[in-house]
Order: structure tokens, then C-alpha cells, then sequence
């Protein structure tokens, strides 16, 4: 009965804290036009929202949104962020960009840059090179995760276990005074190799991001080499950067 999956599929949403359109769809066996009109029920009930590309839990304080939505968050700061971020990126670079809402801001600072080539699992990142012919792209491809809008797996590990990049760009959801932790466990483990293949390692991360708690840890700071942010961290995380030979840039 319709009932039934309306229940069911609430429940769903709210353990897994979001889930696209498509999911729902092939989860509970019914068309991309029934799962629209299903959702509509769930949203008036008040525990579902809408987000971009599906629906999340509304109740849920660690729902894990997408790229898209994050970006809109402190865009500006992100943009501040990104524009500093890549004057440190020369002439024929080979780097990593990661998949986080604030990495994808580099992209439109370096399109000028001669010869250079951007290595990366994020389909965010992936259209957003797109639109310069003068970068070279190589896309890593895998399992799709919705919520970072990249490709993550066991096949993305390997393959990036296999290079080595000049600089690397990386986000993260938290930063505390053990390191760098994200809330998704593979995502986690592709981000420990992705910071040991590179010589060099930025950090791209409001401060916003410090304090803020994550449940799976991928980084301590003995691998970043520059984290550039928008305000200086307070003098007990300043020190701790500072004894890692972390070196801040502000945006």
C-alpha cells in the first residue's frame, strides 16, 4: 500500500540521513514521477526536506549534504579562498583536487596557467575544469557517492596509489587539534592516500571547519604543508599548526 512505502521510505531517509531521487526510486521499486509524488507527502509531514538532486532528513544536525549545497555556503569566503590557493599553482603542475565544496574554488584562478594538469575523482571538479580547454583533465572514476558528488572506492584508491602529484587541494569537515576527519568512511580512506602522493599538501578550509566534529579521522597535520583559510585559528590550534610546520595563509 502507498501508506506503507510513504512510511518506509520516511524511516529510510531519516537513518540514512539523505538520499537522492534515483535511490528511492530503485529502493522501493517505483518510478522517478511516484517517488516525486511520494516526496511531496513526506515533505508536508516536516521530518523530510528537499535538497538539491533529492531529499534529506530535516531533524538530523549530521546529515550529510551535497557539494552543491555547501558551496552556497560562504560562497564568497570559499571564492577568497580558492583565489589565494591558486597563485601558489605554477606552469606545468600536476595536481590533485579534492572533492570538498571549497578545493572546486581553485579552478577558475588557475585557467591561465600554461601546461598544467588537474588530477581529480570529483564530478564538480570534473565540470568545472570542463569549462577551460586550456587545462588538461584526467578523471578518476569508481562507485558514485551522492552526497560528495565524486567517485570513491577501492578501484579510486589503487589507481591514485599509483601517482604522484606536485601539490595536492584538499577539504576536509573538521579540523581539531588530532588532525583532519570527514564523516564517510571510504571517503576517509581515499583522502589518506591522496595526501601521501603528494609533495606538497594545501589544506583549503574556512575556519568554520575548526572544532566541528567528524567521526572519521584521515590526516594528522605532519602531512599538510599550508592550510589557507579566512582567520587566523585561536593560539591553542595556531600552536599545534605551528609545532606541525604548518604554515597559514589567510584569504
Amino acid at each position: 500500500m502507498r501508506a506503507d512505502r510513504i512510511n518506509r521510505m520516511e524511516q529510510c531517509i531519516i537513518e540514512r540521513g539523505s538520499m537522492s531521487l534515483h535511490d528511492i526510486a530503485e529502493k522501493f521499486d517505483i518510478s522517478i514521477n511516484t517517488a516525486r509524488r511520494d516526496i511531496e507527502e513526506l515533505t508536508a509531514r516536516g521530518n523530510v526536506k528537499k535538497v538539491y538532486g533529492g531529499v534529506a532528513s530535516a531533524n538530523n544536525s549530521t546529515v550529510l549534504t551535497t557539494v552543491s549545497e555547501r558551496q552556497l555556503r560562504n560562497f564568497d569566503l570559499k571564492m577568497r579562498i580558492g583565489k589565494v590557493a591558486g597563485e601558489f599553482v605554477s606552469d606545468n603542475a600536476l595536481i590533485f583536487i579534492d572533492s570538498g565544496s571549497t578545493a572546486v574554488c581553485i579552478v577558475p584562478f588557475i585557467k591561465d596557467r600554461k601546461n598544467i594538469t588537474v588530477i581529480t575523482h570529483s564530478l564538480t571538479v570534473m565540470n568545472e575544469v570542463a569549462k577551460y580547454p586550456n587545462i588538461n583533465l584526467i578523471g578518476i572514476g569508481g562507485s558514485y557517492y551522492y552526497s560528495p558528488n565524486s567517485f570513491i572506492g577501492i578501484s579510486v584508491i589503487e589507481t591514485i596509489s599509483s601517482m604522484t602529484f606536485d601539490m595536492v587541494f584538499i577539504g576536509t569537515t573538521s579540523i581539531l587539534p588530532i588532525g583532519l576527519s570527514t564523516n564517510i568512511y571510504l571517503e576517509a580512506e581515499l583522502k589518506k592516500t591522496i595526501v601521501k602522493h603528494g609533495r606538497r599538501v594545501f589544506l583549503l578550509a574556512d575556519s568554520t571547519k575548526i572544532g566541528q566534529p567528524a567521526v572519521f579521522n584521515f590526516c594528522s597535520f605532519d602531512n599538510i604543508n599550508v592550510l589557507v583559510t579566512d582567520s587566523m585559528p585561536d593560539p591553542d590550534m595556531l600552536n599545534i599548526l605551528k609545532n606541525h610546520d604548518v604554515q597559514v595563509v589567510l584569504a
